[in-house]
């Protein structure tokens, strides 16, 4: 088996740049699926309050939730940490550790209202993270 570099440590992280897709790619899949909870998290309320007929499909729309925040999770830590790893930029790291706890604080309130709040803003702090991220990658490369 190749190695790609002497610190077996630091190896697993290089080598798996060559199978993951490029931590731009990565970056814009985690701004589109934090994007997507972000709106989910906000419409869905107004969408059950205004139409009797949605609260009937309640279940299916909550279900949503959990693969939803799995996928940005993975993505989003898998592009961030990367990067953070080569550029020890903290910001996006930061960025997207508050988005993460925003959005599971969301899910244990039992106000409607400030799961809502709480999971929109943890949505946008992970944007955030990858813009950040994008910026440390732009930077870096010029």
């Amino acid at each position: 088996m190749q190695h790609c570099c002497m610190n077996e440590s630091i190896c697993i992280t290089l080598c798996m740049n060559r199978t993951l897709p490029s931590n731009t790619s990565l970056d814009n899949w985690g701004i589109g699926i934090s994007i997507a909870c972000a709106i989910h998290c906000a419409a869905i309320p107004i969408l059950l309050i205004s139409s009797a007929y949605l609260g009937l499909y309640t279940e299916r729309l909550e279900q949503m939730e959990l693969p939803l925040f799995i996928l940005a999770g993975i993505i989003s830590s898998l592009s961030i940490f990367q990067v953070y790893l080569r550029y020890k930029n903290v910001k996006p790291l930061i960025s997207l550790i508050l988005g993460l706890l925003l959005i599971i604080a969301g899910g244990m309130t039992d106000h409607d209202s400030y799961e809502t709040i709480l999971r929109v803003m943890g949505s946008s702090f992970i944007v955030l993270g990858h813009v950040m991220n994008k910026k440390t990658l732009k930077r870096q490369s010029t």
